[in-house]
């Protein structure tokens, strides 16, 4: 299984490829929203995390684009932030996709990638 991390915290990016390289997926790593956009154009993910405040392009502009261009990925989408605001909450509601805060556990990260993927 394919999965793209979309976070410009390397460190993040590197917690994360651990997680799922772990349990035997493949993961691709883009440092905003931009790059991941050329990388989706190229590869099908059954997966998509992105951290909600990247810095070139937000996850929520990413998750706009990629809603218009890619709608049969839109539901593939798991969010990331730390200290959310109103704004980021409700437009996690609207999207309909699950949100981790970070710092976040291993278990979280496994529990919303499989409900995600049996959606």
């Amino acid at each position: 299984m394919q999965i793209l991390a979309i976070d410009d915290d390397l460190i993040n990016q590197e917690f994360l490829e651990t997680i799922f390289t772990c349990h035997g997926w493949k993961i691709d790593k883009a440092v905003d929203g931009n790059e991941a956009l050329l990388m989706i154009k190229e590869n099908e993910y059954k997966l998509i995390i992105t951290d909600l405040k990247a810095e070139a392009m937000s996850g929520m502009d990413f998750y706009k684009v990629l809603a218009r261009k890619f709608p049969q990925m839109k539901q593939r989408v798991i969010f990331t932030t730390s200290n959310p605001t109103r704004a980021d909450m409700e437009f996690i509601e609207e999207a309909g996709r699950p949100c981790l805060e970070k710092p976040y556990r291993t278990i979280e990260f496994l529990r919303a990638a499989s409900q995600t993927l049996e959606a």
